[in-house]
This record gives structure tokens, C-alpha cells and sequence, in this order.
């Protein structure tokens, strides 16, 4: 299922129209201090636009917590990345 179809069904939820762009989502995580950093939290985590980046700079001692509330998009997502330092979920808030 789509970003775009996810949105239609429960725009409350997913809140946008298409995931976030990749000028953004290495935008992001070049603000991030990488060598201070042990666990970070990705909310509504979508189909894992931005994760993949944070995925490139994540070092193997760190973990990532991706957190996702539509079934569809973290299925995708979970396609999509499957390290052993990346946990996904889907939370209801």
C-alpha cells in the first residue's frame, strides 16, 4: 500500500501526503552528534524515508526504536530495513 493511499484512508494518522523528501532526511541526520548518541526514537516513522538515513549513519552499538501507527506503512518499512539494532513497532497513541 502506498504513502499516498495510507494518508487517504487515515490522514489524522499519517498526516501527509507523500513520506519525506531525501534533501530533508539527510538534512536531519547531519544535525545529529553521532558519537554522543546510544538510542534514538523515530515517530510516525512512515515507510521509512528518513530511517534509511538514520540506518547509514546508525553505528552497531546504537539502537534505533522506529515507531509507526498504520499497519501498511510499517509492514513497507520493516521491508525495507532489518537490522539487528532496529526495532519497529506499531504503537497506537
Amino acid at each position: 500500500m502506498s504513502f499516498f493511499k495510507s494518508f487517504l484512508r487515515n490522514p489524522q494518522a499519517v498526516g501527509a501526503f507523500f513520506p519525506t523528501g531525501a534533501s530533508y532526511s539527510h538534512l536531519a541526520c547531519k544535525q545529529v552528534d553521532w558519537d554522543t548518541v546510544s538510542n534514538i526514537a523515530e515517530l510516525g516513522a512512515g515507510d521509512g524515508a528518513v530511517t534509511q538515513y538514520i540506518v547509514h549513519y546508525l553505528k552497531p552499538h546504537q539502537k534505533l526504536f522506529v515507531f509507526e501507527t498504520d499497519e501498511h506503512l510499517l509492514a513497507s518499512l520493516k521491508s525495507k530495513i532489518n537490522q539487528e539494532n532496529v526495532r519497529s513497532e506499531e504503537r497506537r497513541v
